[in-house]
């Protein structure tokens, strides 16, 4: 008999873990111990179960890769502000938003 419950939770695991698995892409990254490269699986959004882009992306940010959405005080100098409780990297024209390079 412990055999038999064995077996059904192993297959209880598999079932559940195949429905909730998201594939992933192998990528190559570099090691911060080693200094070594090598490759580690990553999950990529179009790949999600259900996952749809809502817009193509062409116009949420500006030339300097900060969101459009999220305006404040224009400087003309890059500098950081906290909105929200968040801080922010805002751009010359004013535009918030995360270093992308």
């Amino acid at each position: 008999m412990p055999v038999l419950k064995k077996i059904i939770v192993l297959f209880l695991i598999l079932a559940f873990s195949s429905v909730y698995a998201i594939e992933t892409t192998q990528i190559q990254v570099k090691s911060n111990f080693t200094n070594g490269w090598g490759y580690q699986g990553t999950k990529i959004l179009n790949l999600i179960n259900g996952y749809k882009q809502t817009t193509d992306g062409r116009d949420d940010f500006t030339h300097y890769g900060t969101y459009k959405y999220l305006r404040t005080d224009s400087t003309g100098f890059f500098y950081t502000k906290k909105i929200d409780g968040r801080w922010w990297m805002v751009d010359p024209n004013g535009y918030a938003g995360i270093n992308r390079s």
